[in-house]
């Protein structure tokens, strides 16, 4: 697993986009986005369904979830962004399975 592609800007709280590749498949739409408090959190590629609300399209693990999520901002790290430095036991993607 590594990051393939990443575009770093500034389109609001979205501060990158990047490509996963695993194995030879190309997985893009991935997000790093800024939350309330100031994290980074990534945003997994995601579709607007019939009702209006967004689901993603690719769903992972929570030790995937976790290994995409370092892997990504160390990439934007590499890339120039500003990454703020915290716990990993802190680090709870919200995924209740």
């Amino acid at each position: 697993m590594k990051i393939s592609t990443i575009k770093k800007g500034d389109w609001g709280k979205i501060k990158a986009f990047f490509t996963l590749e695993i194995d030879g498949l190309y997985f893009s739409g991935f997000k790093i986005c800024e939350a309330i408090n100031g994290d980074l959190f990534v945003g997994f590629p995601s579709r607007k369904n019939k009702e209006g609300e967004y689901e993603n399209t690719v769903v992972a693990k929570s030790e995937a979830t976790i290994k995409v999520r370092e892997l990504a901002l160390e990439a934007y790290k590499m890339a120039g962004g500003d990454v703020k430095e915290e716990k990993k036991d802190d680090y709870d993607d919200g995924i209740p399975f």
